[in-house]
């Protein structure tokens, strides 16, 4: 798969393996690798599809793998539900044990095209292995967003991309990415991880990395990439391509 902008960097793990436990990376301090332990013994995922692959499933066959690992979702038929083309839908509880919830009260910021919801999902094994218990996020639909600064649709229109900000963990750590990703220098690839980064930045950058290495987003813009994302990392899921973008 081509990768289009800057290019993220191997940090030499393999990809997400869904129901085995990697184990937390060695610079990640042992006192958030520990909070794994407040979770039960999950269950692999079923009937997951890898990847990209998640990006070009249909309706039906989404929602059926989404029901086939218990998760609970009503159909958004609110406003603006034609641009979502029959994908639109609201969680009603956790994804394998970790919620995700808009930061702020607007219901149709919380809604999802099952295939956003589907890849964060496939990410909870390694949100679960690093003790995270809810993402709460800025937004996932806006209806019309475009990119800023350009004329080109933004995956948020369609319901596709989060904005997640906030990670919180059984103990009742918060970390931001505003305030916690400490190293985020301009144009950097996301991935290549400074050698002196400890703690939770350090945790921030590696959940994210690792939904990269499984491609489960298409598009990630990071704190390096403007001042625009300086509070946030948007994860989008782009169907029918063969690039990624990761900034």
């Amino acid at each position: 798969m081509r990768t289009r902008g800057r290019a993220c960097v191997a940090l030499g793990l393999g990809l997400v393996s869904f129901g085995v436990s990697l184990g937390p990376d060695s610079f990640v301090p042992a006192a958030h690798a520990n909070l794994a332990q407040h979770f039960p013994t999950e269950a692999p995922l079923r009937d997951m599809p890898s990847g990209a692959a998640i990006a070009n499933l249909d309706p039906p066959t989404c929602r059926a793998i989404l029901r086939a690992n218990g998760v609970s979702f009503s159909r958004y038929r609110g406003d603006h539900d034609e641009a979502i083309t029959g994908h639109g839908m609201l969680l009603g509880g956790p994804l394998n044990g970790v919620r995700f919830e808009h930061a702020g009260r607007s219901e149709m910021h919380s809604v999802l095209d099952c295939r956003l919801a589907l890849a964060l999902l496939a990410w909870t094994p390694v949100l679960r292995e690093f003790g995270v218990t809810r993402v709460q996020h800025m937004s996932t639909f806006r209806p019309n967003a475009h990119v800023a600064g350009t004329s080109r649709v933004s995956g948020h229109a369609s319901a596709l991309a989060i904005d997640f900000r906030y990670l919180e963990f059984a103990d009742g750590t918060r970390l931001d990415v505003l305030t916690d990703w400490t190293s985020r220098e301009r144009g950097a690839p996301p991935c290549t991880h400074p050698p002196d980064e400890l703690g939770p930045s350090a945790v921030l950058r590696r959940v994210v990395c690792r939904a990269i290495e499984a491609d489960l987003f298409q598009v990630v813009v990071s704190p390096h990439h403007n001042d625009a994302h300086n509070n946030h990392v948007h994860l989008e899921v782009r169907p029918e391509v063969t690039w990624r973008s990761i900034q």
